[in-house]
Parts: C-alpha cells; sequence; structure tokens
C-alpha cells in the first residue's frame, strides 16, 4: 500500500520499535524470522521516500542482549533517513509474567557512546533520565495523573484509564462501542476511578511508567513546591 504513494498523508509522525541492532538479534528478540530483518528495513526506506512533512523515528528497548548492537542499529537508521532514533531502558511491568533485574550502569559507557552518530539532521536520544528513574522508587506517595492525563482505547473498545493496569476493569471507565468518549470521559465510572485513586496503593504500579514525570509534577504543585519551569 505504501509503495502506490506518494506522501505519508494524515500522520505528523511514525516511531518504529526496532529492538535489536542486527538480523539475528532481531529474529531472537521480536520472535520472528530472520527474513524480516530486511523486510522492515525496505519498509522503513520507503516511508522516508513519502513521509512529506511526517517525521519518522526508530527506538530501540535497551536489553543485555542487544546494547552491544546500538551503534550499528544508530548507523543503520541514519543511513536509511530517519529524523531521530531513541534508546529506551526496559521498563518492568508489576504483573507481567516476565521479570528481569537489568543493570545498565553496565552498559552506560556503549550507550553514551552511541550519541556520536548525531548530525544536524539526524538525533541521537539516549534516555538517560528514565534508565535511572527505573531503579529508583517513586517520589510521591499516590498517582495524581489517573483519570486525568490520557486513556488506553482496546480493540474491543474498552477505555482503560492507565497501562500498567489494562484489563483491570477497575481502571475501565466506559465502552466506546457503547458510549460516546464524552459520555465516558464525563461518566460516573471515571468519577468512581478518581475517588478509588485517592488511597490507591501505588507499590502495585511500575515505577517508571508513562505518567511518572506528570506525577513528580503534580506532588510538587500539591506539596506547594515551585516547579523550576516557573521559578
Amino acid at each position: 500500500m505504501l509503495n502506490k504513494l506518494k506522501e505519508i498523508p494524515l500522520c505528523t509522525w511514525i516511531k518504529v520499535s526496532l529492538n535489536a541492532g542486527s538480523p539475528g538479534s532481531y529474529a531472537k528478540i521480536h520472535q520472528t524470522d530472520i527474513g524480516d530483518w530486511d523486510k522492515v528495513w525496505d519498509g522503513i526506506r520507503n516511508a522516508v521516500k513519502r513521509r512529506g512533512k511526517c517525521t519518522i523515528g526508530v527506538q530501540c528497548v535497551v536489553l543485555p542482549e542487544n546494547y552491544m548492537e546500538m551503534a550499528n542499529l544508530a548507523f543503520l537508521a541514519r543511513e536509511a533517513g530517519v529524523d531521530y532514533f531513541v534508546m529506551k531502558p526496559y521498563s518492568q511491568g508489576t504483573f507481567s509474567i516476565v521479570q528481569r533485574e537489568i543493570n545498565y550502569q553496565e552498559m552506560e559507557d556503549e550507550l553514551e557512546a552511541v550519541r556520536q552518530f548525531s548530525t544536524p539532521t539526524f538525533q541521537v536520544v539516549y534516555r538517560k533520565n528514565a534508565v535511572k528513574q527505573e531503579s529508583e522508587t517513586h517520589h510521591y506517595d499516590k498517582c495524581r495523573a489517573t483519570p486525568f492525563f490520557w486513556v488506553y482505547s482496546m480493540a474491543n473498545g474498552d477505555v482503560f484509564t492507565c497501562s500498567a493496569h489494562l484489563l483491570d476493569m477497575r481502571f475501565c471507565i466506559g465502552n466506546l462501542n457503547a458510549q460516546s468518549f464524552q459520555e465516558i470521559w464525563e461518566g460516573e465510572k471515571r468519577r468512581e476511578t478518581w475517588q478509588m485513586m485517592k488511597s490507591f496503593d501505588i507499590k502495585q504500579c511500575r515505577k517508571n511508567c508513562r505518567m511518572n514525570q506528570s506525577n513528580i509534577y503534580l506532588d510538587e504543585l500539591a506539596h506547594g513546591i515551585p516547579h523550576m519551569n516557573f521559578v
């Protein structure tokens, strides 16, 4: 389909998750055929040719199995013509079947060195703060972001207020097949979730969730601490 388009329509950005820097690692980590590596890069190059005003990036979850390949992945992304490359930590889900403890300090020198691939038209982003936060406890006593700042819509239409608690029906505030989004957002189930979060034990939550930085700011605001941007 993409090959038939002169330009990617109605899209401001695309970010491709590509968690390896070689065909072998890609097949192992993504649990797919080794030949899919070339298909992915063909797709990325085709997207670059037709991007129009669309920003295109590649991101990688850094793992012990792939961190030595990050320089090669950055090089390939730059040569393909994408706009940026992001290295991010593995975020451990509290209820995930897979539980991993990863020491990113052992990888720091290698990951910092990948920044050298940045150019005026290609940016390498190493999410060092996110890496640090994966090993820290929460800086706040409660989640003030849920159910206010974001939602997830599932394939069946269910709307959840937190990614760390998908399929936990306490966080489901409605279904788009039965209600409009406005009805869901202004509805009773969302109010019930708000009440629940006032006493919800965040030890049940992952350490570095999407709302972590928002919660740090909201906690400072709640305790009267001037935010650095406003000082």
